[in-house]
């Protein structure tokens, strides 16, 4: 679907005419910062046709496209696909990107930030995903679990066909309000539109969460609880390093914000995935159900599942919930067979997708 609008887009822009898809593509281009140096055509096509199909996408880029006055050019950008060069552009002379429409969205937090300030976060909020900190939650977890799989009941009794992402993705962010901010929110129950289809828009219902968290605070005895508490979860560390290390209200707001959408979205991308996986193979699926049963005998906690285990990284492997990340060089470099990159080049490590898509089980 978003090859053929980009296709659209082109067709429109070369004929001379300026419709609404074209003056929305050639806004996004601009708003979300990117330089003219940008192969944004590359990068959509590579994306989202699967492998097979990039020998065509390449000529078709080079040949058709590469000749078309567009208002981008289609020049100094690096795919990389062999595992080695792909480490040097994670660890090696090459600087993160972030982009005015990201930060926009969701601020400056651990995901986009920089330098001191990402690693002044990053020290500060591992404590708050420590195993001794995770482990309480999982009866949390499980109850939102069962939440869903109770919707999922009424769907079997009736044969009636349904969206599994969009369960999967409430029950996440029901999980992580309840683990994470200390905040139950209904989402699954509640269809309430500031809560579901629109939540990563409204900022003020995020803010409601942190200001609730707040005013919690404030009451004697529930500071007495939280400090006596041996870990902190993640809103309790935010709240407390703005008082004694100087976090800002938007450091919290941009942390909050990242925080909840890229945790509960990629986690229910792993989920669905696994689910599908597990229902394209029902044997594997069997084993993984009895082994669940097995370790289950009755609680709510499970220590040893390693097939299951095995069936989720396999899964992620195949189908990563993030298939792509930019880098952009920070300096010249040259690589052990002669080949030099300059500084300033704009790099899309596809190899997260293109490296582990050997061999599909679905």
């Amino acid at each position: 679907m978003i090859v053929l609008v980009f296709i659209e887009m082109i067709h429109h822009y070369k004929s001379g005419q300026r419709s609404v898809l074209y003056l929305i593509f050639y806004w996004a281009i601009g708003y979300v910062g990117l330089s003219p140096e940008v192969n944004i055509t590359k990068f959509i096509f590579v994306c989202f046709l699967t492998e097979p199909k990039a020998d065509f996408v390449y000529k078709f880029v080079e040949d058709w496209i590469g000749k078309t006055d567009l208002p981008f050019s289609c020049s100094l950008l690096w795919l990389i696909t062999a595992l080695f060069i792909l480490f040097v552009c994670l660890f090696w002379f090459f600087g993160f990107i972030h982009t005015p429409a990201v930060c926009l969205f969701s601020g400056e937090g651990l995901l986009v930030s920089q330098g001191q300030k990402w690693f002044q976060h990053r020290r500060l909020l591992t404590p708050g995903f420590h195993y001794d900190v995770l482990k309480p939650y999982v009866k949390l977890m499980s109850d939102s679990a069962k939440t869903m799989l109770k919707k999922w009941e009424r769907y079997a009794n009736t044969n009636e066909p349904f969206e599994l992402f969009e369960h999967v993705s409430l029950m996440t962010l029901d999980s992580i309000l309840k683990c994470a901010f200390s905040y139950s929110s209904n989402c699954q129950t509640e269809r309430l539109l500031a809560k579901t289809g629109c939540f990563m828009l409204n900022h003020e219902w995020r803010y409601e969460v942190i200001r609730k968290r707040k005013e919690a605070l404030k009451k004697e005895k529930e500071l007495k609880h939280i400090q006596a508490k041996r870990n902190l979860d993640f809103l309790d560390i935010l709240l407390f390093a703005r008082e004694q290390q100087g976090l800002s209200d938007e450091d919290i707001r941009a942390e909050v914000d990242t925080f909840m959408f890229e945790g509960h979205d990629t986690t229910a991308s792993g989920i669905s995935f696994t689910l599908y996986c597990l229902a394209c193979h029902p044997e594997h699926q069997k084993l993984c159900r009895d082994e669940i049963i097995e370790a289950l005998d009755g609680k709510d906690t499970m220590d040893k599942i390693p097939y299951t285990t095995m069936c989720i990284k396999e899964s992620l492997r195949l189908y990563p919930p993030v298939p792509g990340i930019f880098r952009r060089t920070t300096k010249p470099i040259t690589f052990f067979d002669g080949r030099t990159l300059p500084e300033g080049l704009w790099c899309i490590c596809v190899s997260n997708y293109k490296q582990t898509k050997k061999r599909c089980l679905c």
